[in-house]
């Protein structure tokens, strides 16, 4: 839908599962499959990560394998595609919570540093996190909105017509 109404904008998005395989629920999960979807529209870049995967696969004997931090490394020269015309990337993230405190409050600080270096390189990106409150995952210095205070009288009527029916 996002594409519909905003077709100049690459719209990126992740799932976090703590109930599915250690990708899917890990930091390093979540930078690939951004990294995934965003490379497709970054082909300069794409091309400059395939050198340097090459490169490093002919020098290593057991294979090369991409640590959570070079990845993230990756994503940030991609959202700065300095050689190429910018382009909008909005990323939505759901269900930060389910990464667990820690690594949480981590990939929330990395995308906080994302968004600083994309200010300052005037690139155009924008991100979007959903988490439940607990646990709590350091957002103090970011716009929030509280889903159910916007809702509280919707909540409370439905409650309110449930309750009539069972009591």
């Amino acid at each position: 839908m996002m594409r519909q109404v905003h077709p100049e904008e690459l719209t990126v998005s992740y799932f976090i599962n703590a109930q599915g395989s250690e990708l899917q629920r890990s930091p390093l999960g979540v930078i690939r499959a951004l990294l995934n979807k965003i490379l497709s529209d970054f082909p300069s870049t794409l091309a400059l990560l395939t050198r340097e995967f090459e490169d490093r696969n002919q020098r290593s004997t057991s294979g090369c394998t991409w640590g959570c931090k070079e990845l993230q490394e990756t994503l940030i020269r991609a959202i700065q595609h300095e050689d190429q015309q910018p382009r909008p990337v909005v990323m939505f993230v759901d269900a930060l919570d389910e990464l667990g405190e820690d690594d949480g409050s981590d990939l929330l600080e990395y995308f906080r540093d994302l968004m600083e270096i994309a200010e300052k390189q005037r690139a155009q990106l924008k991100i979007c996190i959903s988490s439940r409150h607990y646990p709590i995952i350091g957002h103090e210095n970011i716009s929030c909105v509280y889903v159910e205070e916007e809702n509280r009288e919707d909540i409370q009527c439905f409650d309110a017509i449930e309750l009539s029916k069972t009591y």
